[in-house]
């Protein structure tokens, strides 16, 4: 899993978001490495139910 917190978006962080998502696919694409997942959070409180809604892709 790829877990990244933020508080508030930028361009900066939307870009490295899709290019942690296109990383995550190319990964799972090749298959040897796992199965990968990235997790998005931007709200403290719900940081544990965004992770099971991530792992429940798996």
């Amino acid at each position: 899993m790829i877990l990244e917190v933020k508080g508030f978006e930028t361009e900066q962080n939307r870009q490295k978001e899709t290019a942690a998502r296109h990383w995550v696919r190319a990964v799972n694409y090749h298959g040897e490495l796992g199965c990968w997942v990235f997790c998005l959070c931007k709200e403290p409180r719900s940081f544990a139910k965004a992770i099971r809604q991530a792992v429940a892709i798996l």
